[in-house]
C-alpha cells in the first residue's frame, strides 16, 4: 500500500531496513520517523521483503565498488 513511499524515503536516507543475521530468522524491520514511521507499520510482508532484497542487493553493491582514498 504505501511501498512505493517508504522505497523512496529509503533511497533518500531517510528510512532504515533492518536486516536479520544470516541464519536467524526473516523479520524485516524498517524504521521512520513521523508519517513515514506510521506507513511502515502498515507495509505487508510481501512489502517488506522486497524492501529487504532492495537493501541486500545495495549492500551488495557497496561491498563491490572499490573505496576511493
Amino acid at each position: 500500500m504505501f511501498y512505493h513511499d517508504i522505497k523512496t524515503a529509503w533511497e533518500a536516507g531517510k528510512v532504515r531496513i533492518g536486516l536479520p543475521a544470516e541464519g536467524h530468522g526473516t523479520k524485516v524491520t524498517v524504521e521512520a520517523p513521523g508519517v513515514l514511521g506510521f506507513k511502515a507499520r502498515l507495509l505487508s510482508s510481501t512489502e517488506k521483503t522486497r524492501l529487504a532484497k532492495a537493501a541486500k542487493r545495495e549492500a551488495s553493491r557497496s561491498r563491490a565498488e572499490p573505496k576511493a582514498d
